[in-house]
């Protein structure tokens, strides 16, 4: 077996906790049950045009190729034979808000296709990782897509609304923290709106109290 995992520097360090490559051409397990991290992931095949949704006690079922797995309140079970030949990225909590189209809850506890949230992107992204011969070359390919996309979102969105930008981008990755200390100090009735931030830049919602 083969893992490679690393840490990319400014400006993705905060926003993306790692970069991993994994190739598993044999395994002792056909499935894998895995612990929820309350990351957000971005996961390419690049063995198979497809990847393998493992239902509970239920047979698996061919999904897209490329998918980005939102943050989990619940194990997952995954197919072994998936490991052959992955590439994926872990977001820091928060990290992926800027990353993503829509507001990063509506990813919570599923899987969705990566074509959906990036479009073209995303598929020239996986033509690319497979022309590459190597690991190493696979992840220097990822980490530049991530800055280009990273530096498109944040000339957008200060090009739309450039202060409420600025006051904002604590709600993003690193500040987590300082997120759940301002809640804590909010009053009740008071709090429903950063909640909602919350869940919205995080992808889980906080549990009142």
């Amino acid at each position: 077996m083969l893992y490679l995992e690393y840490t990319p520097a400014a400006p993705l360090a905060g926003l993306v906790r790692s970069l991993w490559y994994a190739q598993a051409q044999v395994s002792a397990h056909s499935r894998e049950r895995i612990l929820p991290t309350g990351r957000v992931q971005v996961i390419l095949n690049l063995n198979r045009d497809y990847l393998l949704d493992c239902p509970e006690d239920a047979p698996a079922q061919r999904v897209a190729p490329a998918l980005v797995v939102g943050a989990r309140s619940m194990c997952e079970i995954v197919d072994c034979t998936d490991m052959a030949d992955l590439i994926g990225v872990v977001f820091e909590p928060g990290g992926f808000a800027l990353f993503a189209c829509d507001a990063v809850d509506l990813f919570s506890n599923r899987s969705t296709p990566l074509d959906d949230v990036w479009n073209a992107a995303a598929r020239g992204l996986r033509e690319r990782l497979l022309e590459l011969a190597t690991p190493a070359a696979r992840l220097r390919c990822m980490e530049g897509f991530l800055r280009e996309r990273l530096a498109s979102a944040v000339t957008l969105r200060m090009m739309q609304r450039p202060r409420r930008f600025r006051l904002r981008c604590g709600c993003y990755a690193g500040a987590l923290p300082a997120l759940c200390a301002r809640l804590r100090a909010r009053p009740a009735g008071a709090s429903a709106g950063f909640r909602r931030c919350f869940a919205r830049r995080l992808g889980l919602r906080r549990r009142p109290g």
